[in-house]
């Protein structure tokens, strides 16, 4: 009996059950929470450019906006060493070079 939960989980996830999914996004912490946001549109959050994903959270009307910067070696999210900025043409987030004028840096 103790083994039955875990069997049945694995199996609805492996038959692809949108709400086992999402349970499983849920209990980690790497996820981001649902959000209102239109598709495959970008923004900035805390520093790091993310966008809009396409699917709807199973049971919901709202989207995950997802990182576009890899996660470093340890795991931790990544954010821009300077600003985060949404190109006015394209509508990308990106990170923004750092400008060594105003930084310290040597010119």
């Amino acid at each position: 009996m103790r083994h039955v939960l875990p069997a049945l989980l694995a199996a609805a996830l492996a038959c692809g059950c949108p709400y086992a999914r999402e349970a499983a996004l849920r209990s980690t912490v790497i996820v981001t929470d649902p959000v209102d946001c239109v598709p495959d549109t970008y923004a900035c959050v805390a520093g790091v450019p993310v966008v809009c994903s396409r699917a709807t959270v199973p049971g919901s009307t709202r989207h995950r906006q997802w990182p576009t910067l890899p996660r470093d070696a340890l795991g931790s999210q990544r954010a821009c060493a300077g600003a985060c900025v949404v190109d006015a043409d394209s509508g990308i987030a990106h990170c923004a070079p750092i400008d060594a004028s105003t930084d310290g840096g040597a010119l």
